[in-house]
């Protein structure tokens, strides 16, 4: 089975085609801050408690 490395900015039309048949996926390290960012982000939002 194919492993399909995700880097920021670098997915192609045919990696996200592999991952659609099944491709293993893996996300590169330099994705972990965005990721960390957007999770609080996520989370400031979720305590202020509105709608």
């Amino acid at each position: 089975m194919t492993e399909l490395t995700l880097k920021p900015g670098n997915a192609t039309l045919a990696d996200w085609r592999a991952i659609y048949r099944g491709a293993a996926l893996r996300l590169d390290d330099a994705c972990r801050p965005k990721i960390k960012a957007s999770a609080e982000a996520v989370a400031r939002i979720v305590a202020k408690g509105e709608p």
